[in-house]
């Protein structure tokens, strides 16, 4: 029998209160239910912590870990280190998601056999206006182009989602 990959979606948390609810509704509400969230507090000092603690009371599909501040890229490797999925996903605290994003990621990256994969994204103003749309696309089949579109978009990885293996062979 076929078992669903799990995939991990790793946010770091700093000082997000005026937006981290909304997030974390998104992901209640994904239609791929082989996740998990895992929230890395980078040392907030407002009401994230808990805004963290009451989803992961109502939800074990979330997790929560406390570190001192040290940086979002340090948060996401907190994040990486803690994942049992086995594709990993990004997402910001102040980001917000269709309730087919993870489904969409995961059928792109398993249809194209390719270890990264990524899909367009909406630019919204603060009243959920849309501002812009950016085309990707939907698949990376090698290396160099992740490399390329990573470095093209300022290292951005919240749209993207990534073989795990080949996030902890780039760390060694």
């Amino acid at each position: 029998m076929f078992e669903t990959p799990k995939i991990s979606v790793i946010i770091p948390v700093y000082n997000a209160e005026l937006f981290l609810e909304e997030a974390l509704k998104c992901l209640e509400k994904q239609t791929y239910n082989a996740i998990e969230v895992i929230l890395v507090d980078d040392g907030s000092v407002d009401a994230s912590q808990t805004i963290c603690r009451k989803f992961v009371a109502s939800n074990s599909m979330f997790k929560y870990y406390y570190q001192d501040n040290k940086g979002a890229a340090a948060a996401r490797n907190n994040g990486i280190i803690r994942a049992s999925g086995d594709y990993i996903c990004f997402m910001d605290a102040d980001d917000l998601c269709e309730e087919t994003w993870i489904e969409s990621l995961f059928d792109v990256i398993s249809n194209s056999m390719a270890p990264i994969a990524m899909l367009s994204w909406k630019v919204i103003d603060e009243n959920y206006k849309t501002i812009d749309v950016i085309k990707n696309k939907d698949c990376l089949l090698n290396i160099e182009d992740a490399i390329t579109v990573l470095t093209s978009l300022g290292g951005s990885v919240w749209n993207k989602i990534f073989e795990k293996n080949l996030i902890i062979a780039s760390e060694k």
